[in-house]
């Protein structure tokens, strides 16, 4: 465990990491919304809205029938965008993406600088790599908004495991599951990082019987069960479990899907899949 820096003062480190964070929130608000993915999903959570129901139908793609069944796995970021129209307009979608994206930014950071007792440089880096890599999708789609729970999601884990966070903070972890998996697929991701984590720990608990992790696993292991069963509070319920491995085994969808191909190595300084290499 690295403990965290309680220095208290401002450093040169701190000043530039916040620099990179009101750079990136600079250059998000000037993008423009890729309206590809983003009117769809409107579109849905305003009928959500009008009829107050949860879609299950086919109603704008034109080469299935009106009646098919159809799959609003991320319901909830569909309606928090509809209604961040409905407040906001066009400057309230801008805001809410480039709110989403640098608080999760800065959340990471924050972690890492924890994590690491205050070694500015190496978060530095971190952060601008993780910049190059993610900046061709700052968009506004339901990962956008997933990203806020899963960085919570994270922190909270990684804090609790380095012994900076008490226990009561594990209710947190279910909580930020519920909202997760109702928001975007990608919520499969939390519960391999949860259930991994778990794996360690517990290996590390019976290996060391005087390391701190084994005072801390009953209840760490009470959070991952309940944590674990938050996937079944989305209306499609157990269903939730077996569509997201669906759609990964989709070979449509893994063709066309460009955030789901593999990195591609080439000599240009923006793109990510330079910097992901």
């Amino acid at each position: 465990m690295v403990p965290a820096d309680r220095s208290g003062q401002i450093t040169l480190d701190h000043l530039t990491i916040v620099t990179l964070l009101a750079l990136i929130w600079l250059f998000i608000s000037v993008l423009p919304l890729p309206p590809n993915d983003l009117w769809w999903h409107m579109a849905a959570g305003r009928t959500m809205v009008q009829e107050g129901d949860w879609l299950h139908t086919n109603r704008w793609a034109y080469t299935l029938p009106a009646d098919a069944p159809y799959v609003y796995q991320s319901w909830l970021s569909e309606i928090l965008m509809y209604a961040t129209w409905q407040l906001g307009d066009l400057p309230g979608l801008m805001l809410l993406r480039t709110v989403a994206i640098v608080l999760s930014y800065g959340l990471v950071a924050w972690h890492a600088w924890r994590r690491t007792g205050g070694h500015g440089k190496a978060v530095m880096i971190a952060l601008g790599l993780a910049a190059l890599v993610g900046w061709n999708n700052w968009t506004l789609r339901p990962q956008t908004l997933a990203l806020l729970p899963a960085s919570l999601f994270l922190v909270v884990l990684g804090e609790y495991l380095g012994q900076r966070l008490s226990t009561r903070w594990l209710i947190g972890l279910p909580i930020l599951m519920l909202v997760w998996v109702n928001l975007h697929g990608s919520f499969m991701l939390g519960l391999a990082i949860l259930g991994g984590a778990w794996l360690g720990a517990a290996i590390t608990a019976l290996r060391n019987h005087q390391h701190p992790l084994r005072a801390q696993l009953l209840p760490f292991t009470l959070a991952t069960v309940v944590t674990g069963c938050m996937p079944l509070i989305h209306p499609l319920g157990l269903g939730i479990i077996d569509y997201v491995p669906s759609m990964l085994g989709n070979p449509a969808l893994r063709l066309w899907f460009v955030e789901w191909q593999p990195p591609r190595f080439e000599i240009n300084l923006m793109g990510e899949s330079f910097w992901f290499l």
